[in-house]
């Protein structure tokens, strides 16, 4: 017959789960991490920026694709845009004298 243990959440047990050795663990619980498990912790998270990074990486490289594209065109936007004008009046001129005449 094998004897089935319950969880410490569901149990009727009324032992306490925690004793404080010392009035400062009673009001510092939960007890601080260990050195071991804040150096499991900064690597765990130091694993996940990485993963995180690496995602990230080629999308980068697209926006800066991208950037530098746009940083080609836009020194030839303002000659563009004054050629483009100078021809809006020269037609608006050439459309006045067509109708003086």
């Amino acid at each position: 017959m094998a004897i089935r243990t319950v969880p410490a959440e569901l149990s009727l047990d009324l032992r306490p789960t925690f004793v404080p050795k010392t009035i400062t663990d009673f009001f510092y619980y939960p007890p601080k991490p260990s050195m071991m498990a804040l150096a499991a912790i900064k690597e765990e998270k130091e694993d996940t920026v990485m993963n995180r990074l690496s995602l990230l990486t080629p999308g980068l490289k697209n926006l800066r694709e991208s950037i530098t594209s746009f940083n080609r065109v836009v020194p030839s936007s303002p000659l563009l845009s004054t050629q483009a004008c100078v021809q809006d009046l020269q037609q608006q001129q050439t459309d006045r004298k067509k109708k003086k005449k």
